[in-house]
């Protein structure tokens, strides 16, 4: 075999080893003509309620600054597990003027991020895992901020406490009897359909006052479209605005005074307390479920 003969066999072996590869001849990568590069997704559309959500210390230290008079909140360590500690001191009445309302007592609160613009109707349900540290049980519930109409155009500078009050009611879950689990904390749950749900001031839109009851199942008669917001509500039973010397008073705020005046906060909390609490409690919170967004802590 000469030396050409050689070469061109070589260049033939050659040729169709890569031939193999992108093809003999043009040099085109066949495979990247007919399945061309993936191009960029357009993400898909956030929605409320859904996803993984970890609760750490600077967010406890945010929170920590929304509380009504003498309460803790904290992270602390339990079986090894990193939990929330929600406790009120046991203490005297406080002086007028922590609450929106004329309340004198400890209240505390948890803020829980990413359901705002969640509707009732998706809501699906609400899971809470929890564990009596100190103290007697009750006064230990969630409050939802719920725009009726879900338009979130209020403008809380130039309405009243009588004006956002009626364009947002705060809905109550109180758990009931839970279920032990083997880690000794109790898995609390609720479905939109259980009579377990209560709704602050009026009309009551189908469903049962706060505290009076009757608890009914979760639905505002008129308001399909309602959905939980982030924002202020002026609720007569969270913080008022201090920031605002308008506002800074040693009585009850009237339903005049401006909208401003309510702390704008998280559309889902936990709470523990009311307004009259002078009693020492304290509950670990070790995971909460709302929709398919699992809250933790760590």
């Amino acid at each position: 075999m000469t030396e050409l003969s050689r070469r061109l066999k070589f260049a033939l072996l050659a040729c169709l080893w890569v031939a193999l590869l992108i093809g003999c001849g043009s040099g085109v990568n066949d495979l990247a003509t007919t399945h061309p590069p993936l191009q960029p997704q357009t993400p898909a559309p956030y929605v409320p309620g859904t996803g993984y959500l970890e609760i750490d210390q600077p967010a406890i230290h945010l929170m920590q600054q929304m509380q009504a008079n003498s309460v803790t909140l904290s992270l602390v360590s339990d079986g090894g597990t990193t939990v929330l500690s929600i406790s009120t001191p046991a203490t005297s009445l406080q002086t007028t003027g922590t609450f929106v309302g004329g309340g004198r007592g400890n209240k505390a609160i948890a803020q829980l991020d990413g359901f705002g613009g969640l509707k009732l109707a998706d809501l699906a349900g609400v899971e809470l895992d929890a564990k009596l540290v100190t103290g007697g049980t009750g006064n230990f519930y969630m409050n939802f901020l719920v725009d009726l109409d879900c338009v979130k155009n209020e403008d809380v500078n130039t309405m009243t406490i009588a004006d956002i009050r009626a364009n947002r009611r705060v809905i109550v879950w109180i758990p009931g009897a839970g279920v032990l689990q083997p880690d000794g904390y109790t898995r609390y749950n609720v479905a939109p359909t259980d009579a377990q749900w209560l709704i602050v001031g009026s009309p009551t839109l189908g469903m049962g006052a706060n505290p009076s009851g009757p608890a009914t199942a979760l639905g505002l008669t008129g308001f399909p479209n309602a959905c939980i917001v982030d924002g202020v509500s002026a609720d007569g039973g969270l913080p008022r605005n201090l920031n605002q010397p308008a506002c800074v008073t040693g009585a009850a705020l009237p339903t005049t005074a401006s909208a401003a005046c309510g702390v704008g906060h998280k559309g889902a909390l936990i709470l523990l307390g009311d307004s009259n609490n002078t009693a020492a409690k304290s509950y670990n919170i070790k995971r909460v479920k709302i929709k398919e967004r699992v809250i933790v802590f760590r």
